[in-house]
């Protein structure tokens, strides 16, 4: 569910509001969840994607 959020939010811009109701899902969760998952695809991609030195890791 966490990378579906995810991926959703990534492709479609989706606000949080959306994936609350679409998902229902609280807002709270989708603040902890999204960076969390954002952190893990920086983490197994990072040899092969350019990652901004402005990327902070929660």
């Amino acid at each position: 569910m966490k990378g579906l959020l995810t991926l959703r939010l990534l492709a479609t811009r989706t606000a949080y509001h959306h994936l609350q109701h679409t998902f229902k899902i609280s807002k709270p969760v989708l603040s902890k969840t999204i960076p969390e998952v954002y952190d893990a695809i920086v983490e197994v991609l990072r040899d092969y994607i350019q990652v901004s030195n402005n990327y902070k890791k929660n």
